[in-house]
C-alpha cells in the first residue's frame, strides 16, 4: 500500500498543465448592424490530456453562444470561433478570453471590437457618462520588435500625457510616455532583444486623470544564433576571431565548425580548445558553445600562418652558419604507428607528409617507399600508389606531379606483418625526386 501511495505521489508531482493561445484578429472594426467574429486558438503544451474551458469577461451581452470546452491531448491545438452580435450599439468593446483548467486560468488574451455608426443614432451624452479609455495591441510578437498600442479615449480626457509600461512578473521591462491629443492614437512599444518568452502586461495610465487600462501581449519563443567572423590580416598570415550572438530569447547550444586548408598550417589559440579532425588536406576545427538570450560570446581566437615557423627557423640557422648552403627544396615527414591485430599479427600505419619548402614550383615530384618482404600492403590512404616488386620487398611509388611553393601533400598506407613482433621494425626512409 505504501509503494502504491508513493507511486501516485510521483505521478501527481510529474503532471504539469501548460497552455499557449492566440486571438485572431486582436482588433476588429465593424459598422453598426453587421456581425463579426474572432477565433481563439489554444495549444496544450503540457504532458497530459486536459479539458480546457474558455471564459469571457466584458460586456457579454453581444457575445453569441458557443461551445466553450476543448479537450486537448499533449501538443494538440484546438480553436473556437466566437461570434459578435449585429445588434450591438456603436462603441468600443474590450473582452478578455481566459483558458482555464479546473478553475485556474493558464492563459488569457484580449480582443477589441469597435462598432461604428452615425452619431445621430447614438443616445445623447449625459453629464454622468464615464470617461472612455481603451487600449489594444497585437496578441503576439517576437523579441527585438516594435508593436503598436492602440488607444481610444473620450474627448473629456484630451489632451493628456499617457505613461505606458511593459510589465513582467518581476517588474517593468520597458517604459515610455507620449501625448494623447486625439481620440484614437497609436504608441510604439519596444520589445527588448532576448526578452524571455511568456505573457506580459501592458499598462497605460493617463496622468492627472486617475484612469488606466491594461492588456496582455505574448512574446513568442525564437531561436536565432548568429556566428560572426572577424579577420585581421598579418604579414605572414591572419588572425581570426569567432563570436556567437544569441538574438533569440531561449538558451542555445551552437556547434561551430571551421575548415582550414592544411597548406595554411594553423596555430590554434582558443579557450576552450577545439576538437580537431583531419580530413584529407584540411583540418576541421569544431567548438561547442552555450549562449544565453541576448548574449554575445567569443567562441575562439586562432591564427593561421602561411609559412611554417619550422622552415623559417631552419632558413635562419643555415643563413647564420653557411649562407651559401642551399636547403633541400622538398621536406618529407614520416609518422609510424603500430597496432596489434585480432589475428595476432602486427599492423603498421604509415603517414607521409611532403612539403615544397622552396621558393618556386617543382615539377614531376615522385616519392618512393620500400615495404619489407616480411610484410604486405593491406590498405592505401588518400592517394593510391603504384606497386613494384624488388629484391628488398615491394616498392610503392607516388607520382605527385607539380607542387607549388608551400604546398603540402598528405598520404599513407597500412602494412600487415606476417607475424607479431616485440619492439619496433626499422623502416627505410622514403626517397623523393623532382625537377626544378
Amino acid at each position: 500500500m505504501r509503494k502504491l501511495l508513493v507511486a501516485l505521489l510521483v505521478l501527481a508531482a510529474g503532471f504539469s498543465a501548460s497552455l499557449e493561445g492566440t486571438i485572431s484578429p486582436g482588433s476588429i472594426t465593424v459598422y453598426k448592424g453587421n456581425s463579426t467574429n474572432f477565433t481563439v486558438s489554444i495549444t496544450n503544451t503540457g504532458t497530459e490530456t486536459v479539458d480546457v474551458k474558455l471564459a469571457i469577461t466584458g460586456d457579454i451581452t453581444w457575445i453569441l453562444p458557443f461551445n466553450n470546452i476543448l479537450r486537448l491531448s499533449p501538443g494538440q491545438r484546438g480553436s473556437r470561433t466566437i461570434g459578435f452580435s449585429s445588434s450591438a450599439r456603436s462603441g468600443s468593446y474590450l473582452y478578455t478570453v481566459s483558458a482555464r483548467i479546473d478553475g485556474k486560468s493558464l492563459w488569457d488574451g484580449n480582443v477589441l471590437i469597435n462598432v461604428k455608426g452615425p452619431a445621430e443614432e447614438e443616445p445623447p451624452a449625459t453629464p454622468e457618462k464615464e470617461s472612455t479609455f481603451i487600449i489594444s495591441s497585437d496578441p503576439e510578437t517576437p523579441p527585438a520588435s516594435t508593436i503598436l498600442l492602440g488607444v481610444r479615449a473620450s474627448k473629456d480626457l484630451l489632451p493628456a500625457t499617457v505613461e505606458i509600461s511593459l510589465l513582467s512578473e518581476d517588474g517593468p521591462v520597458y517604459q515610455t510616455s507620449g501625448t494623447l491629443d486625439a481620440e484614437e492614437k497609436n504608441f510604439k512599444i519596444e520589445i527588448p532583444p532576448g526578452q524571455e518568452a511568456g505573457n506580459y502586461t501592458i499598462r497605460a495610465y493617463v496622468v492627472g486623470k486617475n484612469i488606466a487600462n491594461t492588456t496582455v501581449v505574448r512574446v513568442i519563443r525564437v531561436e536565432n544564433v548568429e556566428v560572426n567572423e572577424e579577420v585581421q590580416k598579418r604579414l605572414l598570415g591572419k588572425k581570426v576571431v569567432l563570436t556567437a550572438q544569441n538574438k533569440g530569447n531561449v538558451p542555445a547550444q551552437k556547434v561551430v565548425e571551421k575548415h582550414i586548408s592544411a597548406f595554411e598550417r594553423p596555430i590554434i589559440d582558443a579557450s576552450p580548445a577545439p576538437e580537431i579532425e583531419r580530413d584529407g588536406t584540411s583540418y576541421i576545427l569544431r567548438w561547442s558553445v552555450a549562449v544565453a538570450p541576448g548574449e554575445t560570446k567569443t567562441i575562439a581566437t586562432y591564427t593561421v600562418d602561411y609559412i611554417p615557423y619550422s622552415i623559417i627557423g631552419v632558413l635562419l640557422a643555415i643563413a647564420i652558419v653557411l649562407i651559401i648552403q642551399k636547403p633541400e627544396p622538398i621536406e618529407v615527414r614520416k609518422d609510424v604507428k603500430y597496432v596489434e591485430g585480432k589475428d595476432g599479427r602486427t599492423h603498421i600505419r604509415v603517414e607521409l607528409s611532403v612539403v615544397n619548402s622552396s621558393d618556386g614550383p617543382l615539377e614531376d615530384v615522385v616519392v618512393r617507399e620500400i615495404v619489407p618482404s616480411i610484410a604486405s600492403v593491406s590498405k592505401a590512404r588518400i592517394i593510391k600508389a603504384k606497386a613494384r616488386k624488388t629484391e628488398r620487398g615491394v616498392e610503392l611509388i607516388w607520382e605527385l606531379g607539380k607542387m607549388m611553393p608551400g604546398e603540402e601533400r598528405l598520404f599513407g598506407y597500412e602494412m600487415a606483418l606476417k607475424f607479431g613482433i616485440i619492439g619496433k621494425l626499422e623502416l627505410a626512409k622514403p626517397e623523393v625526386s623532382w625537377k626544378e
